[in-house]
């Protein structure tokens, strides 16, 4: 090899080395294509953002040479939805065609109120001349009117074209509050008192919350009231089967009147009636907690302990309202059942009998003849199933019952008849055994015929 030679072989060498690899070179023209793209998008998609009404753009951005800048068109401005419906709402109140009515009382200071679905609505009040005018739309109204002093007046009402004036005389109305017209306070008391308070009625507590409400009307800030006003209208959305509306206001009588057993007694029957027995524990329980005398929280707490399957517990609430002066038909059958189930048929004798006499039904005398059953009397079990067959002759548990007592007795005809009975009066089972009346319903009948 020469020496020109040895040195272009150096020369090739030394190149190789100083090129680049594929992979460098790759690497470098990514690179520059990643830098690339932001730039070029950065100057193809207008920055629309910037722009303003007008087509005018920020200090410092000027249009290029020959572009136009297109002005932004304004957003339109979307009417607000609740002015709307306010509007559709006024426009369909001013097509209402309402009716001039007048109340004629006779003397002045007397408060119209109307009751709508359990809700007592102040309409207006007479003045001097004894009258008050007032808007109306045709229809069917229940009025109250109620003035301190004078008994409650009640009347339904047909508003309409040809009949738009209504009399409540109070010039021949005698002064004085009778028993079902009670100011609110009586009405309460009355209700408070273990032994009258099955006497107060849902027509005296509506006459109660038209009188708060007229003495609302001068003492709008008498939280006393209220919370007496709150109360009434609970006890009337109970009674009416407006459980929720009930619960709302026991609740507000509760919050206004904290230290108010009463409040709270009438909070847990509002739970009671909606079945939720937690929250109507607890509130007959801080009622109890309020007035240990409370013959009607006591009541309360038997019921919930009924429902939750604990009857001796029941028991014992229930004797401890009795012991207090309540009895109620409703609760000594409750405490009978109870006693009943226990099994103690001597204890729960006396009560059912006493329930009968007071407030005689099927139910009742179905459970006297159990009693009676079970101290083992089946000659006087048998009258008792009849008597409940005769107050409700679709009973199907009283034939039923008085069948078995029947076949036992070797009253095979009689148990045929009754069995049958039972069997087409409830032929889902809901209430009786099917399968036995079946049973003895053909023992019985084969029986019969051998008697024959």
């Amino acid at each position: 090899m020469s020496i020109v030679q040895g040195e272009q072989k150096m020369m090739k060498s030394q190149i190789r080395k100083e090129r680049p690899s594929a992979g460098a070179i790759l690497w470098s023209a990514l690179l520059v294509l990643g830098m690339a793209m932001p730039l070029a998008a950065q100057r193809s998609v207008p920055n629309i953002g910037k722009e303003i009404e007008g087509g005018t753009r920020p200090a410092g951005e000027s249009a290029g040479e020959g572009e136009r800048v297109k002005p932004r068109p304004p957003r339109p401005v979307q009417p607000n939805r609740r002015r709307r419906a306010a509007r559709r709402a006024a426009a369909e109140y001013s097509r209402l065609s309402f009716i001039e009515v007048t109340f004629i009382t006779g003397v002045p200071d007397v408060a119209i109120y109307w009751m709508d679905r359990g809700t007592t609505r102040f309409l207006g009040r007479t003045g001097d001349d004894g009258r008050v005018r007032l808007r109306l739309l045709p229809g069917t109204y229940d009025i109250i009117a109620s003035r301190p002093g004078y008994a409650s007046q009640r009347k339904q009402i047909t508003v309409s074209n040809g009949a738009n004036s209504f009399d409540f005389d109070y010039t021949n109305v005698a002064k004085g509050i009778s028993a079902s017209s009670a100011t609110a306070k009586e009405v309460i008391e009355r209700f408070v008192d273990p032994q009258r308070t099955d006497s107060v009625t849902l027509d005296d507590w509506q006459a109660a919350l038209a009188q708060i409400r007229g003495e609302l009307i001068n003492n709008p800030v008498d939280s006393q009231l209220r919370a007496r006003a709150d109360f009434v209208q609970g006890q009337i959305n109970l009674l009416s089967g407006n459980h929720s509306g009930a619960i709302v206001a026991f609740n507000s009588a509760a919050l206004r009147m904290r230290d108010s057993a009463l409040a709270y007694w009438g909070l847990g029957s509002a739970y009671l009636a909606t079945n939720r027995l937690r929250e109507a524990e607890r509130a007959y329980q801080r009622a109890v907690e309020l007035d240990a005398r409370s013959a009607l929280a006591f009541k309360g707490l038997g019921d919930v302990a009924v429902r939750q399957g604990k009857t001796k517990e029941a028991i014992e609430y229930y004797k401890r309202a009795m012991d207090l002066g309540y009895r109620s038909p409703e609760m000594m059958l409750q405490m009978a059942q109870a006693l009943l189930r226990q099994r103690r048929w001597g204890e729960a004798l006396p009560l059912l009998e006493e329930v009968a006499r007071v407030r005689p039904s099927a139910e009742v005398f179905i459970a006297v003849g159990d009693a009676y059953v079970g101290l083992g009397k089946p000659m006087s079990a048998a009258p008792a199933y009849k008597r409940a067959m005769e107050l409700d002759p679709k009973s199907a548990l009283a034939y039923y019952k008085y069948g078995e007592l029947s076949f036992e007795m070797r009253e095979y005809g009689d148990a045929l008849q009754a069995l049958e009975r039972a069997l087409v009066l409830d032929q889902q089972g809901r209430v009786i055994n099917l399968a036995r009346a079946r049973q003895l319903a053909s023992r019985a009948a084969e029986m019969a015929r051998r008697e024959r």
